[in-house]
C-alpha cells in the first residue's frame, strides 16, 4: 500500500478478495499485561495503518509504504484490550 495515495482496505468477513482484507489486520501494539502508556508507545511505533471512514465505509489507510510481505497492523484502541 502506498501511504501517499487515498487507498482503503475494507474487510468483509464473508469475503476474501483482493482489496478486501481489513478483517485480517492485527493490533501490533498489544502484548499480555501491557499498561496503557506502553500500549500508546507501541501503537505509535508498530502500527502502519489507521482506521478511516469514507462514504460510510470503514477502512484502513496506510501511514507509510507497506511491503507486500509486511503485516497490516492497526490500533484497536486501549479500551478494546481493557475489555478483553
Amino acid at each position: 500500500l502506498n501511504h501517499t495515495k487515498n487507498v482503503l482496505v475494507v474487510g468483509v468477513p464473508t469475503e476474501l478478495r483482493p482489496g478486501m482484507c481489513g478483517h485480517m489486520a492485527n493490533d501490533g501494539a498489544f502484548f499480555p499485561k501491557i499498561t496503557r502508556n506502553s500500549y500508546k508507545r507501541r501503537r505509535d511505533k508498530k502500527n502502519n495503518t489507521s482506521f478511516v471512514v469514507t462514504n460510510g465505509c470503514l477502512g484502513l489507510k496506510a501511514k507509510k509504504n507497506i511491503k507486500k510481505t509486511e503485516e497490516i497492523l492497526v490500533s484497536y484502541g486501549w479500551n478494546y484490550w481493557a475489555l478483553h
